[in-house]
C-alpha cells in the first residue's frame, strides 16, 4: 500500500510524541464527543483525522476544528477508499513527522478513551499494546448475539488460519512504537477494510514484537450507522488466506 499525498488541514507542527489517528466516514455527531474524551485522558496529544468526504460533513466540522486547536490536524482523502488504507495513510503521515508513538482509536466512541493512560504506559517496555475484549476484567456490552458470533468467528479464524496468540485480534484501539511500524513496512499491507487491525497484529507477531493487551468495556455505538457488511465479511477472509499464503512462502 504506498504513501498518498492528501491534503492536510491544521498545524504542519509536532506538538506530542503521540499522534492519535481516527479515520471517519459519516461519524459527524461523534467526533466532538471523541475529542472531547481523548484530550481529557491523553493530555497534549496531537490527533489526526482521516476523512473519506465524509457526506454528513464530518471532515468539514473536523477543519473547523482544526482551526481552533492547533493540536488537530485533518487528511482529506478522494472518496471512501476503505477504512484499511485511511488507518494506514495516517499512520505513515504520523511516521513522516516524527511522532514516537501512534494510536488507533475508532471514531464511533465503543472504545473508551479512559484506557488510553493504560495503552500508553504500557509502552515503556512493549512494542504494541491492545485494547482487548478478550481478556480478564475485559468485556462488552449492548451486542446482540449476532454481533458476539461474528467477532468470535473472526478471532477464532485468525488463530486457526494465522496462528495468532493475541487474544483479540481485531480491535482498532492500539498503540504502537513508531520503530515496530518503520519495521512491519506499512507501505506492504493488503487490506483496504476492517482487516487491516488483524494484518497489524499477525505482521507485529510474526515480526517479534512485545504485546502487552490491556482490559477494555467495548460498548456498542449509540450513534450512525455500522460500516460492516457482507463485503467486509469476504474481503476478511480472502486477506486471511493470502496473508497465510505469503506467510507459506516466506514474503512476509
Amino acid at each position: 500500500m504506498k504513501a498518498t499525498s492528501w491534503p492536510v488541514v491544521g498545524s504542519s507542527r509536532r506538538r506530542s510524541t503521540l499522534l492519535v489517528v481516527v479515520a471517519t466516514y459519516n461519524e459527524k455527531e461523534n467526533l466532538a464527543p471523541l475529542l472531547h474524551e481523548v484530550k481529557r485522558y491523553a493530555g497534549g496529544c496531537d490527533f489526526l483525522v482521516v476523512d473519506d468526504q465524509s457526506p454528513d460533513g464530518t471532515g468539514g466540522l473536523a477543519d473547523r476544528m482544526a482551526r481552533r486547536d492547533p493540536h488537530i490536524r485533518v487528511m482529506h482523502r478522494d472518496g471512501k477508499l476503505g477504512l484499511g488504507t485511511a488507518v494506514v495513510q495516517g499512520l505513515q503521515y504520523g511516521l513522516s513527522m516524527g511522532y514516537s508513538l501512534l494510536m488507533t482509536i475508532d471514531a464511533d466512541l465503543s472504545h473508551p478513551p479512559s484506557r488510553i493512560p493504560d495503552l500508553v504506559a504500557k509502552m515503556k517496555d512493549h512494542d504494541l499494546a491492545v485494547a482487548s475484549r478478550y481478556v480478564s476484567g475485559a468485556g462488552t456490552e449492548n451486542w446482540g448475539w449476532c454481533r458476539r458470533l461474528n467477532s468470535a468467528g473472526a478471532n477464532f479464524l485468525l488463530k486457526a488460519v494465522l496462528g495468532l496468540k493475541t487474544s483479540d485480534g481485531t480491535t482498532g484501539f492500539k498503540c504502537y512504537r513508531a520503530e515496530l511500524l518503520r519495521r512491519l513496512k506499512l507501505q506492504s499491507f493488503i487490506a483496504k477494510g476492517y482487516v487491516v487491525y488483524p494484518e497489524m497484529m499477525f505482521r507485529a507477531e510474526r515480526a517479534g514484537a512485545r504485546i502487552a493487551e490491556v482490559p477494555i468495556l467495548f460498548s456498542n455505538r449509540l450513534r450512525g450507522d455500522s460500516k460492516l457488511n457482507l463485503g467486509e465479511i469476504l474481503g476478511f477472509l480472502r486477506v486471511l488466506i493470502r496473508l497465510r499464503w505469503l506467510a507459506m512462502q516466506r514474503y512476509l
